[in-house]
């Protein structure tokens, strides 16, 4: 089975060094985003001014498979 890694960056990157082996791109993606809601909660004050947390998951030879993002971006009325 593949091993797949999840870095996040939230205004700064932290690289996933050790990984996880997973049965396939698609539970990958979902793992990501299982991460993100988890640090969500964490996240609301860098959120709530403008900010963003991303989650990328990159197979074994490092290629980006996801990004998968939150943000908060206030709109014009």
């Amino acid at each position: 089975m593949p091993r797949y890694y999840f870095s996040t960056r939230n205004g700064h990157t932290l690289r996933d060094e050790e990984g996880d082996v997973l049965r396939d791109d698609d539970a990958a993606r979902d793992m990501a985003v299982d991460i993100l809601s988890e640090v969500l909660p964490s996240q609301r004050e860098r959120l709530g001014r403008g900010g963003q947390y991303l989650v990328r998951v990159s197979d074994e030879d490092g290629h980006a498979l996801y990004e998968i993002k939150a943000t908060a971006k206030r709109t014009d009325r």
